[in-house]
């Protein structure tokens, strides 16, 4: 009976497999002037939020999500002293163009 396992398997449900989003942290040095406008926004290193460590990881970082994290930075209130401070986001590869917070 060979001949039954490729009905078999023609008959089997297909499967469906959905990877789990992989967070980085994004950690980004802000610099600020005294009215509060952003000056520059750079990219410092980028982390695995999932591993519990804080040694970069070799992860790129597109353009597009730069261009976010500045427009999410820009709708946020900033220190009104001229200043370089640090913060983060995270990044999720499978959704390139959209900074995701903590509350996401």
């Amino acid at each position: 009976m060979p001949w039954l396992l490729p009905i078999a398997l023609l008959a089997a449900p297909a499967v469906s497999v959905t990877l789990a989003p992989h967070r980085y942290a994004v950690i980004l040095a802000v610099t600020v002037d005294a009215e509060g406008r952003l000056v520059e926004v750079k990219l410092s290193r980028v982390i695995d939020a999932g591993s519990g460590s804080t040694d970069a990881v070799n992860v790129p970082v597109p353009p597009q999500w730069m261009d976010a994290a500045r427009a999410w930075l820009a709708k946020r209130d900033q220190p009104h002293e001229a200043s370089t401070y640090y913060t983060y986001a995270f990044y999720d590869p499978a959704r390139p163009g959209e900074v995701l917070t903590g509350k996401d």
